[in-house]
């Protein structure tokens, strides 16, 4: 792996300072409830933020705050709820209600509501405020390394955030939503990315529980794998974690890859056509070709992600959105996301995220260190859907749910090109024009329980 260490899935906007458009009020109805919920389930002390409120698009809204779960400075999760309203702070009865969580690099915010952050795109244009048109409350959370502030230079807090504790946060914060939504009915679960293996994780650490317990009735895993049955793969997850075990090694417990992929969004915003700094020559990384624009290092990222993760890619040919390509090899354009928005969602990026989080996740994909983590998959028996794309870890994802006890098992890949190379990307599945129709459509009918015959 090149020595700038890009993360595996690079697949996440901070809580550190309120979108333009947020409405700050003193208190919500609802969050005396959000911390009497917290104090069942997490260590404490529950100390709830500011709730603030922004319009999405019509009646729906989100409403953001976060919650301090643990005793140190930085135990603290976020957690954004988005509703139809009836009025400010009253959200409308809904028909069903489903729990998202990010995957690397980007939070709630800049993963699921990008578009509500990027003037080339609607704000309506996103998954959770399509759900929420149509009656289902979304509910997602920040995890704690999204909120690390980008002036910390002390890690030392990050050493034992892996998979178990993201996994508990996940509890924690369906706790809370249920809690606020007043009712004991489980929630579905949708995993993006690694955060699909966080879902994993807390369902097979659920399956443990009795089943008035358990707070998730249905599982969405969105471009992701546990475990894989392709023997190259399975070699290039231990080549990785190899990596990262030495990164711990070193004391290394935050991975700075958000800083690079932040600052390439933001550079191709505000001049696109400038050579990228990060070019041979400058000083820094030089992670592309001489002569690369701060456009065409965007593309590179989105459209070419395998050649940043090389020479071991989580599959082949993986990025985050697909694109056309030149003569040179390089992306000249992108088939189903708009260019600047792409250059937006970037720049949305988190600058941290911690190092046992992703050797956690290596190991299980590796399959050679024990990972209690997983020891209950078999036990999991609530309907899965798996959604992929082929231009991300699309079939690879299928193996993974073969693992589950479920019964109620169905797949949807998105499959719009002859090859892999310049198809449906990892990221596509939420910001393709034709995503709404594509992708979010058959997620809310199968939230709706219907199922293909």
């Amino acid at each position: 792996m090149r020595t700038f260490a890009f993360s595996l899935l690079l697949a996440g906007a901070t809580l550190a300072g309120l979108p333009a458009s947020a409405t700050v009020r003193p208190a919500a109805p609802w969050g005396p409830q959000a911390v009497q919920a917290c104090t069942q389930a997490a260590t404490g002390p529950c100390v709830i933020s500011t709730i603030t409120r922004r319009a999405l698009s019509g009646d729906v809204a989100e409403y953001s705050f976060t919650m301090k779960v643990g005793p140190g400075q930085h135990d603290v999760i976020g957690l954004h709820r988005v509703v139809k309203e009836l009025g400010a702070f009253q959200p409308a009865p809904s028909n069903s209600g489903i729990f998202f969580v990010h995957g690397d690099a980007l939070g709630f915010d800049a993963a699921f509501l990008a578009s509500a952050a990027s003037p080339s795109i609607p704000d309506s244009h996103a998954l959770p405020v399509y759900l929420a048109e149509r009656g289902v409350e979304v509910w997602g959370i920040d995890m704690r390394w999204i909120l690390v502030d980008p002036s910390t230079t002390d890690f030392s807090f990050m050493q034992s955030w892996g998979l178990a504790l993201n996994a508990g946060d996940v509890g924690i914060g369906l706790a809370i939503a249920a809690g606020v939504r007043g009712t004991d009915e489980p929630m579905n679960l949708l995993g993006w990315s690694r955060g699909g293996q966080i879902g994993y994780t807390y369902l097979s650490t659920e399956a443990a529980l009795p089943p008035a317990q358990r707070r998730a009735k249905g599982f969405i895993p969105v471009d992701i794998y546990v475990r894989t049955d392709d023997v190259t793969l399975r070699g290039f997850a231990c080549n990785r974690l190899t990596d990262r075990k030495a990164q711990l090694a070193a004391g290394t417990f935050a991975d700075p890859t958000g800083q690079l992929l932040g600052a390439v969004g933001q550079l191709a915003v505000a001049s696109p056509n400038t050579t990228s700094p990060f070019t041979p020559g400058t000083g820094l990384p030089p992670l592309f070709p001489a002569g690369t624009t701060n456009g065409q290092a965007a593309l590179i990222v989105g459209a070419a992600t395998f050649n940043l993760l090389a020479p071991n890619p989580p599959t082949a040919n993986y990025h985050w959105t697909g694109g056309s390509f030149g003569t040179n090899g390089l992306p000249t354009g992108l088939n189903f996301t708009a260019q600047t928005y792409l250059y937006d969602y970037l720049a949305g990026v988190s600058p941290f995220e911690a190092t046992k989080l992703i050797a956690d996740a290596e190991a299980m994909m590796c399959e050679n260190d024990d990972t209690p983590f997983l020891d209950n998959l078999a036990d999991v028996t609530v309907p899965v859907l798996y959604v992929g794309a082929d231009g991300g870890f699309g079939t690879s994802g299928f193996y993974s749910t073969t693992l589950l006890g479920s019964t109620d098992r169905e797949t949807l890949l998105i499959d719009r090109t002859p090859g892999q190379l310049t198809d449906y990307g990892h990221s596509d599945l939420f910001l393709a024009s034709d995503a709404e129709t594509l992708v979010w459509s058959p997620i809310y009918d199968w939230i709706l329980g219907f199922r293909q015959q």
